[in-house]
């Protein structure tokens, strides 16, 4: 059943990617004729065209104006620039080939919507919506949907670049970021989103939730980091010697990644990811990888849209 909101000629661009992802189409490789594509896939030329077109913009293949047709030049993972940071070096090392423009930015008076468990909440916040642009992107690579607590964003409007990520300028403020939690999930573009991001309606896309907490537990960043879902990429290390494979989490983290990679599971079938970091501060190579996940049930996602 054709997916709703996605036209045809992406989901067979999705069908050529994949192909040169796993390797059936590999750099060099020539790809099949027109008219075997079309055979093939049961579709019109058109529509086979414009998903080629869509994968020459992504710089996947190049074009041919002779009979050579369309080759393959570069691998998907290859642009793929995002990966979830576990530590302010990995923040920095990401963030720094990223620049921000504002969307909408006023006063929160609402409470956060948080457990109680998750943090303290401070006496007001301010909310900002950027959206994320990347030196080697032609359209926006993230939209991010922020509350900042009120103080200290008073603060930051004075002291640090308004074209930098809010958690870079935090970090420059020296302010007192003692604990990071980040909820990773599985979603698809509602209209606003895709319209901010340039998507098409119903995409994949990346969802991470992120609370940063002070040495007080007070809770002084919460917001929903949004990201097209071809250019996310994550990487995942178990060492099968040291672990045992009969723990319920590990075979969650096999399943949950082969799943997410091939595209066997619906966004709403996929458990979140919840990753909680301490200690965010600049620390060593050897100490980098040091990590606590936790997984859970996915049921119902929420999901925020930035508004205005």
């Amino acid at each position: 059943m054709p997916a709703a909101g996605i036209s045809t000629y992406r989901r067979v661009a999705a069908v050529f990617r994949r192909r040169i992802s796993t390797g059936e189409w590999q750099a060099g490789d020539r790809l099949p004729a027109l008219d075997a594509l079309v055979k093939e896939l049961h579709v019109g030329r058109i529509t086979v065209r414009h998903a080629l077109d869509l994968l020459a913009e992504e710089g996947l293949i190049a074009r041919h104006r002779d009979r050579r047709g369309s080759s393959v030049i570069c691998q998907p993972l290859n642009r793929r620039w995002f990966t979830l940071a576990l530590n302010l070096n990995e923040l920095e090392a990401h963030s720094a080939a990223i620049t921000v423009s504002e969307i909408d930015s006023g006063p929160w008076t609402r409470p956060l919507p948080v457990a109680a468990e998750e943090g303290l909440q401070s006496t007001g916040y301010h909310r900002v919506v950027h959206l994320h642009h990347h030196k080697d992107y032609p359209h926006p690579v993230a939209l991010t949907d922020l509350l900042i607590e009120r103080r200290l964003y008073c603060e930051l409007e004075n002291a640090a670049p308004s074209n930098r990520p809010m958690l870079e300028r935090l970090a420059a403020h020296h302010a007192d970021l003692t604990q990071i939690q980040q909820t990773f999930t599985i979603g698809e573009a509602d209209i606003e989103i895709a319209r901010r991001l340039r998507l098409q309606e119903s995409s994949p896309t990346a969802e991470l939730r992120r609370i940063a907490r002070d040495s007080s537990g007070t809770i002084i960043y919460f917001g929903f980091l949004f990201f097209p879902g071809h250019l996310v990429r994550l990487d995942f290390k178990v060492d099968l010697k040291k672990a045992s494979l009969g723990e319920p989490w590990q075979a969650i983290i096999l399943s949950q990644f082969f799943c997410l990679f091939v595209g066997a599971c619906s966004p709403s079938r996929l458990p979140a990811l919840h990753f909680h970091f301490s200690g965010l501060r600049k620390v060593p190579a050897a100490m980098a990888d040091r990590k606590e996940a936790t997984f859970t049930p996915r049921a119902n996602c929420r999901r925020r849209a930035a508004a205005g």
